[in-house]
């Protein structure tokens, strides 16, 4: 096993669990674990940001891949209003 220097206890553990499920041919389950964590603080993010969501910007962001949730993530961190991070989908939002 390889170590891991400098880590918290807290990463550590986190990192044991991920090694354990990747060694247990469980990638599937912690890819979707990743995306809805990843869903949860984008809307976290988003609704601090710009106030509460539509439900469709909602919807969108729980059936995203993870890739989309990057890069969404990465917009909103400096966009002016939800429409430059969703476009069309809120674009009618008063």
């Amino acid at each position: 096993m390889r170590r891991v220097r400098g880590a918290s206890l807290a990463e550590l553990d986190v990192w044991f669990t991920v090694q354990e499920l990747v060694d247990g041919g469980n990638v599937e389950g912690l890819v979707v674990g990743m995306a809805k964590g990843m869903a949860k603080a984008l809307l976290m993010l988003l609704e601090h940001r710009f106030g509460p969501l539509p439900e469709a910007v909602v919807r969108r962001v729980r059936e995203a891949s993870l890739a989309e949730l990057d890069a969404w993530f990465a917009v909103a961190l400096a966009a002016w209003t939800l429409a430059d991070v969703f476009g069309d989908l809120v674009a009618d939002r008063a």
